[in-house]
């Protein structure tokens, strides 16, 4: 709160401006309701925009300690719809829905997560009614804490569609590759088989970082792990190589 002290010294008037917290202005007030200093201060409000600073231990100098609990849905850091907005279970499951659908658009198209903090993306999802204001977009930090968790629900996935539609005989396939960015290698197993409706289904198992040597002893060693981990480890699978010497 701003208050504008006016201070009369014969004829010349001295103003001054001093900041205080409006919960402790009333209470001095409440202390002291005579007081003309008090009564003759000219009372404004801040603007939203002005920074609140140390007012936690400003309060708390004051004993000022008493406040309303918070809602569950305003104690996590990435809960990013508006607070004014009722919140029932069909907006919960579409604020879900679209955080999933947003790390699944970064990991297709191999986005960086603060995507979601351009103008440009949130623009397009209000244009289209997917969001409402600015404020229900979700944050990056709320992206890279579901990243976890989808790729379990995908892993699962995959698990599931291997032990139902896998035949007893299929292929697999993997690739040594480096990223351009930190020049760390990376080997990708990817699954192929026909499903019972003649479907031909590709099956991306796992990427991961291979810093041991290019052998094919290590490299033989990440197939088993691999096999194992999906399930893959009693049928026969068919995996083609180049005549490079490891293979040897």
């Amino acid at each position: 709160m701003n208050v504008d002290i006016n201070t009369k010294t014969g004829k010349d008037v001295a103003r001054r401006t001093d900041y205080v917290c409006n919960r402790c202005f009333q209470i001095e007030l409440e202390r002291s309701p005579t007081s003309k200093l008090l009564k003759d201060c000219s009372i404004k409000s801040y603007a939203k925009s002005v920074s609140t600073g140390n007012l936690a231990s400003h309060l708390q100098s004051h004993g000022i300690t008493q406040h309303k609990p918070l809602n569950e849905t305003m104690r996590t850091l990435d809960t990013f719809f508006n607070t004014n907005r009722r919140v029932g279970g069909t907006a919960t499951k579409k604020k879900f829905a679209l955080i999933r659908d947003l790390v699944l658009l970064c990991c297709k198209d191999l986005f960086p997560f603060n995507l979601v903090s351009g103008e440009g993306l949130t623009d397009f999802v209000m244009k289209y009614n997917i969001i409402v204001s600015p404020e229900d977009m979700p944050c990056r930090v709320s992206i890279a804490r579901s990243l976890n968790e989808i790729y379990e629900d995908c892993k699962s996935y995959v698990k599931e569609r291997i032990k139902t539609d896998c035949p007893d005989h299929a292929s697999l396939t993997f690739d040594l590759w480096s990223d351009k960015h930190r020049r760390r290698s990376y080997i990708t197993f990817t699954l192929h088989f026909i499903d019972n409706r003649f479907r031909m289904i590709n099956l991306t198992l796992a990427t991961i970082h291979f810093p041991e040597r290019h052998t094919g002893i290590n490299i033989h060693a990440e197939i088993e792990k691999i096999l194992f981990e999906f399930g893959l480890d009693k049928k026969k699978l068919y995996m083609v190589t180049d005549a490079d010497e490891k293979w040897c």
